[in-house]
């Protein structure tokens, strides 16, 4: 392959050679003279340089142009870049986040961010608020369950504490006003008590019922003491048990004593029940004056044992015989010549004995002062071995 001159723009209006112009139409079958170049619109140009430049011409005086040759580079071919595929348009909506949100706020509504802010903030703190207003009313409805659970369970408590004290009432409440304060027995220890509650206006026969009914009712090993404690209610206040005076039992159940005798006795006396052959009563009464006294007890012998009857009666039992001797079958007869004087525990008595010398009815004065009426030898010989003992106060119990 020939090699292509080329010619140069300066040589533009040089002369075609004729023999270069000959071979190339034996070459090209076409007339390049005659192919004319359209006309070149360059802004600024003359209509001289405006005019059409034949293509032969054109072409013959870039081959005759004197140019050195240049060794052109290869071209590389640059990889064309595939134009960016249009993104197709998803169903799902792009996902609406914060910054998003205060993005489009600043572009559509020109607001600033420090409004925005500060909007945020007003926010929070009405949430801040809102939170501890619910908080506060949380820990109000957690205060008023706790406080209603205490008092539910308060209410149930005493509920239970007042049945259970009801119930201890009734099963334990006593058959007669009780004392507000135990009593101690006078002169001797006893190992019961028994409360006889009176009526201001209570017979003598009411009384002695009532008397004779307890002393039957006492229960206690052979041996033992029970006072029988006689009481009246007090005129200022019903429930208040008052112990009854010497003076004023012995007016009620003995109308035939010696006025003296009253007069001379003191307030203190006790009336208890020796358990020994079917419960023997007794009295220890205490005294001002031994001669008034003295006096008094024998002017009362022929209706002493009337005044303490029922109460004080006695018969004693009937003697076994022993073998060998005979006994008459005639009946037991108390001796009608009333008391005698006989010695009981190595102390002067008055008594009142049957025909074969058993005793029914006594009184003695162990002191000067101390003056006690029974109905046999073994009871008078339990008081004086017990008022030789310091008298011992119960401890209540419990303690």
């Amino acid at each position: 392959m020939e090699p292509t001159e080329i010619i140069p723009q300066g040589r533009l209006d040089a002369t075609p050679n004729k023999d270069v112009a000959s071979q190339n139409e034996a070459k090209n079958p076409f007339d390049l003279g005659k192919i004319l170049l359209p006309k070149k619109e360059t802004p600024g140009a003359t209509p001289a340089s405006a005019q059409r430049i034949n293509a032969g011409i054109l072409l013959e005086q870039e081959r005759q142009a004197t140019l050195t040759p240049t060794v052109s580079e290869p071209k590389t071919e640059i990889p064309s870049i595939p134009p960016p595929k249009k993104e197709e348009e998803s169903m799902v909506q792009p996902i609406e986040t914060y910054q998003r949100d205060i993005e489009d706020l600043v572009k559509d509504k020109n607001v600033s961010m420090l409004t925005i802010a500060a909007a945020e903030a007003e926010r929070r703190g009405s949430q801040h608020t809102d939170a501890e207003a619910g908080n506060k009313k949380h820990t109000i409805r957690l205060n008023l369950s706790l406080f209603k659970n205490i008092a539910f369970y308060g209410l149930g408590f005493l509920l239970l504490v007042a049945a259970s004290g009801a119930l201890a009432y009734i099963v334990e409440r006593p058959t007669s006003v009780s004392m507000p304060q135990p009593i101690a027995a006078p002169f001797i220890a006893v190992d019961d008590t028994k409360v006889i509650t009176i009526l201001p206006d209570t017979t003598r026969g009411n009384l002695m019922s009532s008397l004779t009914a307890a002393k039957q009712a006492t229960s206690l090993s052979i041996g033992l003491i029970s006072q029988l404690l006689v009481t009246v209610a007090s005129s200022t206040n019903g429930q208040t048990l008052l112990p009854v005076d010497a003076q004023s039992f012995f007016t009620l159940i003995a109308p035939n004593m010696p006025q003296n005798l009253l007069l001379t006795l003191r307030p203190m006396y006790l009336l208890g029940v020796h358990v020994y052959n079917n419960n023997q009563p007794f009295l220890i009464l205490s005294v001002d004056s031994y001669e008034q006294a003295y006096a008094s007890m024998l002017a009362w012998e022929p209706y002493m044992q009337q005044d303490l009857s029922p109460l004080f009666d006695y018969t004693p039992a009937a003697h076994i015989p022993e073998q060998g001797v005979a006994t008459s079958t005639a009946p037991v007869e108390f001796l009608q010549s009333g008391f005698v004087d006989k010695i009981v525990e190595n102390h002067d008595a008055r008594v009142i004995q049957n025909s074969t010398g058993d005793i029914s009815l006594l009184w003695t004065f162990l002191d000067r002062n101390t003056l006690v009426i029974t109905t046999n030898d073994a009871t008078l010989r339990e008081v004086i071995s017990r008022l030789q003992q310091a008298p011992v106060t119960p401890i209540p119990s419990g303690q």
